[in-house]
């Protein structure tokens, strides 16, 4: 059963008004402070005896002492997590998070049926409980800041830990960015010889500079075939590729780019890294409740 986000917004504010009346109403000072050993005790047996039950496989591990609280790292049943202990062992709180974060993701709350197509570009984990649809030109800015800025940092954290696997689809918005679709062609055309990310990266960081010369020089600096690569391009192999990506936006009513489908959760524009993470979350936690 997926929990609503009301639910874990109101549950956000709960945790936040339960911390700053424990802090208020029972001022912590040195005398009433436990050590670490003495907190790493009271959290394990209080999550074994009253949360999580003697059979579970409970780890604490490291510690790290803040102004009012402990942060007390666990693992339970091999997932990593965090809780948060008053320094005099009287309150725990399972979990912080971040409010604005939430409030923000609770915008994009529409899900939309995506068409994944066969043979698109894709990174990660097929079997991923999460997947990501990107719609993105090579002329368009904030899709350049996108993959350079936020793209790296979710690999890192998502794609390369098969918790998500990320797909890309071409929506050239042609009446204002006259190169992007021929930049879209070369992509598939690189990809062709197992090196679209490798391409794709290279037109975003040359955005300024996409004429068919360009496009063929960065296939040479690629090291691809530049025979195959040259009659690919000139003769417009992947231009109905790319039309049909278009086709697929067009249904979606995109209208500008980039558009993401998370789990067919729409998220337009190019948002921050911790945007993404968190809406990535939301739907593991969901996947989760439904097994």
């Amino acid at each position: 059963m997926r929990l609503s986000k009301k639910f874990w917004k109101y549950s956000c504010y709960l945790l936040l008004i339960l911390l700053v009346l424990s802090i208020y109403f029972n001022p912590l000072n040195k005398e009433n402070n436990l050590s670490e050993q003495e907190i790493s005790k009271i959290t394990g047996d209080f999550l074994t005896n009253y949360i999580l039950g003697p059979t579970t496989n409970l780890k604490i591990g490291d510690i790290e002492e803040k102004e009012l609280f402990y942060t007390v790292q666990i693992e339970v049943d091999g997932k990593s997590t965090e809780t948060y202990v008053t320094k005099d062992g009287q309150y725990l709180f399972p979990a912080a998070f971040n409010i604005f974060m939430v409030e923000q993701t609770s915008k994009f709350t529409d899900y939309k049926d995506v068409n994944i197509r066969e043979n698109r570009p894709g990174l990660g984990n097929e079997d991923a409980v999460v997947t990501i649809v990107e719609f993105s030109d090579y002329q368009c800015a904030y899709c350049a800041k996108f993959t350079l800025e936020s793209f790296n940092q979710l690999k890192e954290d998502y794609i390369d830990t098969g918790k998500v696997y990320f797909i890309h689809k071409h929506f050239p918005l042609e009446r204002i960015h006259e190169k992007a679709f021929k930049a879209a062609e070369a992509s598939y055309c690189a990809k062709e010889q197992d090196k679209f990310w490798e391409m794709h990266e290279k037109l975003f960081k040359n955005m300024e500079e996409l004429s068919i010369e360009d496009l063929k020089i960065y296939a040479n600096e690629l090291g691809l075939n530049q025979a195959e690569f040259d009659n690919c391009l000139d003769s417009s192999l992947m231009a109905k590729k790319v039309r049909a990506d278009i086709e697929d936006g067009q249904t979606l009513d995109i209208t500008g780019t980039p558009v993401f489908y998370i789990n067919g959760r729409e998220v337009i524009g190019a948002q921050p890294y911790e945007l993404f993470a968190q809406i990535i979350e939301e739907e593991i936690r969901a996947s989760s409740s439904t097994l």
